[in-house]
């Protein structure tokens, strides 16, 4: 073996302990995490989640790493939040506000029971008088009543979005002119600035005109976003 050959070598060497290092600190370090972890609070957080301990990334690299892993104390922390997650009360809640019910780890675990309370809960919001409620505040339908009743709700979800949306296009027209009024005002200043500094070379008019090319990029920014929402919502309002 040549001199080049052996250095290659020892070259390869060299890379496959050094890499064998610092997968070998890498696991080290994940098994040291894994021993110093709150496993009951993990369990607790996974519940509050809605992810099973199954599907935990965490728990699957300790073991992968061959750490410790306190499977007493995740079951623990998993079971006790599970308990308040799984509540019916929630489920109604959740489904007076039209929002989604979709609770995984409830299946083994009071889950008829939630479904029930959700129907209830849902069958309060999709009334055509809450439609025109929910319409009037803004809040956007996300699409959960049954067919037996969204097509009473949206009747009156609709008449309230509109007279909602109407109240909003106001708004951001009087905001608009007032923000083409304030542009105007500072771009004659800036103009009234420049002119001065044709005569005069002073520091401090120097200072304002950076102020006001400031005022005027924010202004402008903002008067741009204004004019963006008044054409969203007369989009929308002309779908209505």
């Amino acid at each position: 073996m040549n001199v080049m050959s052996k250095y290659s070598a020892l070259k390869s060497i060299v890379a496959c302990l050094v890499l064998g290092l610092v997968a070998g600190c890498a696991s080290g370090r994940v098994r040291e995490n894994c021993q110093e972890h709150n496993w009951q609070k993990r369990g607790g957080d996974l519940a509050q989640q809605g992810k099973m301990i199954n599907e935990d990334f965490f728990t699957k690299k300790c073991e992968s790493a061959q750490g410790f892993v306190d499977y007493a104390a995740l079951d623990r922390g998993f079971k006790a939040v599970r308990d308040d997650v799984c509540d019916p009360k929630k489920a109604h809640a959740l489904g007076k506000e039209g929002q989604n019910f979709s609770f995984p780890i409830c299946r083994d675990h009071n889950y008829s029971k939630m479904e029930k309370a959700y129907e209830s809960g849902l069958a309060s919001f999709c009334s055509p008088e809450n439609g025109m409620t929910v319409g009037l505040s803004g809040n956007p339908y996300q699409g959960h009543c049954p067919p037996t009743s969204e097509a009473g709700f949206l009747t009156s979800y609709n008449q309230g979005r509109k007279t909602y949306l109407s109240r909003q296009l106001k708004i951001k027209k009087d905001l608009l002119t007032d923000q083409t009024e304030r542009l105007a005002q500072k771009q004659s200043h800036k103009q009234h600035l420049l002119n001065q500094m044709k005569f005069r070379k002073r520091p401090e008019l120097k200072s304002e005109l950076e102020s006001i090319n400031w005022d005027i990029s924010h202004i402008s920014s903002e008067k741009n976003k204004t004019e963006f929402e008044v054409q969203k919502i007369s989009e929308e309002l002309s779908k209505l």
